[in-house]
């Protein structure tokens, strides 16, 4: 479970941010535009020394309205899938299925918020700005985070997301950088579609 427990932070990383960074690019708007997107990434795990570093890779598909695949492929292999209400969490190495309700469940997670649809702009989510060099440091009002965070920090370059990093109330440092980036391309349905192994021990915590 404690795996599981890490993606659900994982799910609260990309909270929408509302602002004008200059030269016509709106963090919104960006977002609003998105109906699909694809991306690969790599994911690490600071302890506050820094001394333990785990490292992961995967990616992820969107589709809106509420439909996510999220695969970690490295260092071992998890698969979390939305597909409407429902939602899936497969860890291969333990072979273990947990089905819970997706809307329900993560009514506050940023994939609620971003699979929805449209957002207007809100300049109450934005706490700070920071330009440096060529990226945009963006840091949220984490009201909505407090159990969860002690900052939430979006980095976006050249008018797309690039990074996100964020610092647990355990000082442990997640930062998850993306490469790959498509916006709008074809991603096929039969994704979304996802079957358990039938030799899955299942945990099915929906709610009739």
């Amino acid at each position: 479970m404690k795996i599981f427990k890490f993606f659900l932070l994982f799910l609260h990383l990309l909270v929408l941010p509302n602002i004008s960074f200059g030269n016509d690019f709106n963090v919104v708007d960006f977002f609003n535009k998105i109906d699909t997107m694809h991306a690969e990434f790599t994911q690490k795990n600071k302890d506050v020394s820094s001394s333990s570093i785990i490292q992961g890779s995967g990616q992820i598909f969107l589709e809106k309205p509420n439909k996510l695949f999220w695969e970690m492929q490295e260092p071992y292999k998890k698969t979390m899938v939305i597909d409407g209400s429902t939602m899936i969490f497969y860890d291969e190495d333990l072979n273990q299925a947990l089905i819970s309700d997706y809307i329900e469940d993560n009514n506050s997670s940023w994939v609620n918020l971003f699979l929805k649809g449209k957002h207007s702009n809100d300049a109450m989510l934005i706490k700070e700005q920071t330009l440096i060099d060529d990226q945009y440091y963006v840091s949220f009002m984490i009201d909505d985070f407090r159990d969860q965070y002690k900052s939430v920090i979006f980095v976006f370059q050249n008018e797309r997301l690039n990074k996100v990093k964020l610092e647990d109330l355990h000082s442990q440092i997640i930062e998850i950088e993306f490469t790959m980036l498509e916006i709008n391309a074809t991603i096929t349905e039969t994704l979304f579609n996802y079957t358990v192994p039938q030799s899955a021990d299942v945990i099915d915590q929906r709610r009739e």
